[in-house]
């Protein structure tokens, strides 16, 4: 989830994430969210971990820097002249969000979307 944010410094956004976790076990991290604290050094193994330890954090971050660079160039070769809005913020959520949980709420706007917003 990416939001808009606007500061003296310029438009920027910020992106808060939810990590993979076991089936039943909110706080357990599994897949994709284990291999990359491992990539990284981190020896997290619950959100709760993840939040706090600063080599998860600091793979997120190379991985936005990319990001940025990848927008940035992209745009460049586009010709275009304003400087893109760069993610700047981010934050790892505590729970993952869903409808049951009532932090989701289906679009239910039509043309077959699945879509969901906040």
């Amino acid at each position: 989830l990416g939001l808009p944010w606007n500061s003296r410094g310029g438009d920027y956004l910020t992106c808060c994430l939810t990590l993979v976790v076991e089936g039943g076990d909110e706080e357990r991290l599994a897949g994709e969210a284990l291999a990359f604290a491992a990539k990284n050094g981190s020896s997290a193994v619950t959100v709760a971990d993840a939040r706090k330890c600063d080599k998860f954090r600091a793979g997120l971050l190379l991985g936005f820097a990319a990001c940025n660079k990848l927008v940035c160039d992209s745009s460049r070769r586009a010709g275009v002249k304003a400087k893109p809005a760069q993610l700047r913020r981010f934050t790892i959520l505590s729970k993952q969000l869903s409808e049951s949980s009532g932090t989701l709420l289906p679009r239910g706007g039509g043309g077959g979307e699945n879509d969901a917003t906040f």
